[in-house]
């Protein structure tokens, strides 16, 4: 009993520490463990490492049918650990990379876990380098606009908000109806006081999100647009 106590309290701290990594922590243990370095640092594998990848992906296959599958498992996997502990979630979007390195949702992953670090330029290169790959993939247009914003605010700069909301606009017209565009269109609209097209795109907002109301995006609304006028 006091063996499974001390397990448990050691797994507790663990998560812990993992949750209150900082950035620069992050780095310093990347430097030693390429697992942690986005696609293992471009780094050359030894032969043991070379087999367990092969074995890993062996089993993958067997669970998930096939590469590209298995793929997408890992960044769900990643994305569900990224706030606990993103050591687990780059260990896991790079494994999504080693199954199926056209998968242009890992850099999402990537892109996520530097926005995570509030690394936004970091993250923006990684949603960039997935368009190339995927030039409609919403989730990775939404993704750079959301860190464009986040970026524009951290250093109180409208430089940067007019490529926000280019490319949200291009999410938008893919796909018009993805509630998580409107409302980030919103919120841009919203950061460089445009409230007539803030008010617009929190109209959209209401009408494809009909399920979930958002107090605090319609407080925003209300209190920098008048909404009600």
């Amino acid at each position: 009993m006091k063996t499974l106590v001390t397990v448990i309290a050691l797994l507790s701290f663990s998560i812990l520490c993992a949750q209150n990594m900082s950035y620069e922590e992050f780095q310093q243990e990347a430097r030693i463990n390429k697992r942690l370095l986005p696609k293992y640092g471009k780094t050359q594998k030894s032969d043991d490492e070379l087999a367990a990848d092969k074995a890993f992906i062996e089993k993958s296959i067997e669970e998930h049918k096939n590469v590209k599958l298995a793929s997408k498992q890992m960044i769900k996997a990643g994305y569900h650990a990224l706030e606990d502990d993103p050591k687990s979630a780059m260990i896991n979007f790079n494994q999504a990379y080693l199954l199926d390195s056209s998968n242009a949702d890992i850099y999402w992953g990537y892109g996520k876990l530097y926005y995570h670090f509030e690394q936004y330029e970091m993250a923006m290169a990684f949603y960039r380098e997935g368009l190339e790959l995927n030039p409609k993939s919403t989730m990775l247009l939404n993704s750079l606009g959301e860190s464009c914003m986040a970026m524009h605010k951290a250093d109180g700069s409208i430089d940067h908000m007019d490529d926000c909301i280019k490319k949200l606009q291009s999410s938008f017209m893919i796909d018009p109806s993805k509630a998580e565009t409107s409302k980030l269109l919103t919120m841009a609209y919203l950061d460089v006081e445009n409230c007539e097209k803030a008010k617009k795109y929190y109209q959209v907002y209401l009408a494809t999100e009909k399920q979930k109301e958002d107090f605090e995006l319609m407080e925003r609304v209300e209190e920098e647009c008048n909404l009600n006028q």
